[in-house]
């Protein structure tokens, strides 16, 4: 069963490990002194995150397959239009951080119920793009509107 991999760059990983385990209620399943990682089931992702060099942000997207043969249905799909999946495509999908919340505890609560919402909106609509019939530019396109969907962060006006 396949499932979307988004991996994100971060300054402070121990700060990310406790603000992505407190969006997603749970803890990461892989954890290194440079990377972190959570397999969710809602919405069905591999999340990751490292400090790896990179500067802070989306660092990656991807399709993860779970064995050879779903690998090569995606790479059969990608090559019947003409993809190729040596030409990554990168785009900003940045929300407000609700680490840096102020409030009562309630609003504290809804600024990482909202940011959660928002990423979550985010890839589900990546998710259900017609990639067979969207061309590299077109694709780039619905990437940059994806980011720059309500609560996008100030970043993402300065890349559109």
């Amino acid at each position: 069963m396949k499932r979307m991999h988004v991996h994100v760059a971060v300054d402070d990983l121990q700060h990310s490990i406790g603000f992505y385990s407190a969006l997603f209620a749970a803890q990461p399943s892989v954890t290194k002194a440079d990377y972190a990682k959570w397999m969710l089931d809602d919405p069905r992702v591999n999340f990751a995150i490292s400090t790896r060099g990179r500067q802070p942000g989306l660092d990656h997207l991807g399709i993860q397959a779970e064995n050879g043969e779903e690998l090569k249905e995606i790479y059969a799909r990608l090559h019947k239009v003409g993809g190729d999946a040596g030409q990554p495509m990168t785009a900003h999908w940045g929300v407000p951080d609700p680490a840096e919340a102020k409030g009562n505890p309630a609003e504290i609560a809804l600024a990482f119920k909202d940011a959660y919402r928002m990423l979550n909106q985010r890839i589900g609509i990546f998710i259900s793009l017609p990639l067979r019939s969207l061309d590299q530019i077109s694709l780039q396109k619905k990437l940059k509107e994806i980011g720059g969907m309500e609560g996008a962060t100030a970043k993402v006006a300065e890349l559109s």
